[in-house]
């Protein structure tokens, strides 16, 4: 958190940095010319308190205040510079008058002296404000400097984000979940019942889930920790009931599923292009097989509760139909013809 504070300041520090040189110079300008004489490092300690008058403005009081600063702070500058002009100009006629009463002969002044001396004071300021403007850089080389990553950066470093709306209710959520092993987006609905998120789960796989008004999960995408990019739709209990995905050998697959999750039904292609549909029953067996063979001939076999094929009906390449009935240990009981 005091890393976080000192980077916002310093990033205040660099915003209000050009009117506090207006601020300090405009002070400065009026302090001479009320006849008091800056001496030592006045001239920075004037800047520093502007500059730290301007910053407290923007961290306690926003754009708002930072507004009438500038106001502020313009108006010193410009005041100041007519006050200055007002004094030039005074002491400008005091010497004339004096150089005219002299020894009553009259003598004028040198216009070359009059001359010199606004060009001096010209050069004087500028000075001044060349070193005004080192300093100041050399204060903003090292704020930045003592706050770690506060250049360029404006980042916000946050655990958890949470937006409302104008009444109050939770609209949007980003931020660490699963004390810290999941990151997410989740989004709510005016009654405050999540309906969307995405996120990245503890295994690494990235996943988008879409909720009801309820809150339940209802469909899902994302990709799964072995690299299986998938589609899943729920009921209202949460089971997943539909599967659509790419196996890692690149084939296609959808499935059904009952309501205890398991697979019932599957319809999608083998590694090598071929066609199939399967039927499961409650234990997740599969049962029957409707396929093509690479030889593009159909295929249909029945299997028993352990997978075994025991009968098997299929057209052979050349159009012939053909029967074959199997025991347990799969040899050939029946073929026909």
């Amino acid at each position: 958190m005091l890393e976080n504070e000192l980077a916002r300041l310093a990033e205040l520090a660099a915003e209000v940095l050009v009117i506090s040189i207006i601020g300090g110079l405009g002070v400065s300008v009026l302090v001479r010319s009320a006849g008091v004489q800056m001496v030592g490092l006045g001239d920075l300690w004037t800047f520093l308190a502007v500059w730290a008058v301007a910053v407290a403005a923007d961290y306690y009081g926003g754009h708002s205040a930072v507004g009438m600063i500038r106001v502020l702070y313009g108006t010193l500058l410009a005041l100041g510079i007519l006050v200055g002009f007002v004094a030039m100009v005074s002491r400008r006629r005091k010497r004339r008058g004096d150089a005219d009463g002299v020894g009553g002969m009259g003598e004028r002044p040198d216009e070359t002296d009059l001359g010199v001396e606004q060009t001096l004071g010209e050069t004087d300021l500028m000075k001044r404000i060349k070193q005004l403007e080192r300093t100041v850089e050399y204060l903003k080389g090292a704020l930045q400097r003592a706050v770690p990553g506060s250049e360029p950066s404006r980042t916000l470093e946050v655990e958890q984000l949470v937006i409302r709306d104008a009444q109050g209710n939770r609209r949007a959520e980003v931020g660490l979940y699963s004390e810290g092993r999941a990151v997410g987006l989740r989004l709510f609905d005016q009654a405050g019942q999540i309906r969307s998120e995405l996120a990245v789960n503890t295994d690494g796989s990235p996943i988008l889930r879409l909720c009801d008004q309820a809150g339940k999960v209802r469909g899902g995408l994302g990709v799964t920790a072995d690299g299986w990019p998938l589609l899943a739709l729920f009921d209202q209990a949460e089971k997943s009931r539909a599967h659509l995905s790419v196996k890692t050998d690149g084939s296609p697959d959808l499935n059904f599923r009952d309501q205890a999750g398991k697979r019932r039904a599957e319809v999608g292609l083998t590694a090598e292009g071929e066609p199939l549909l399967a039927l499961f029953d409650q234990t997740g067996e599969v049962r029957s097989v409707l396929g093509l063979k690479p030889d593009g001939s159909p295929d249909l076999n029945f299997r028993d509760q352990a997978g075994t094929v025991r009968v098997d009906l299929h057209v052979t390449p050349d159009g012939a139909p053909s029967l074959e009935l199997f025991s347990g240990n799969e040899q050939i009981l029946f073929q026909a013809p």
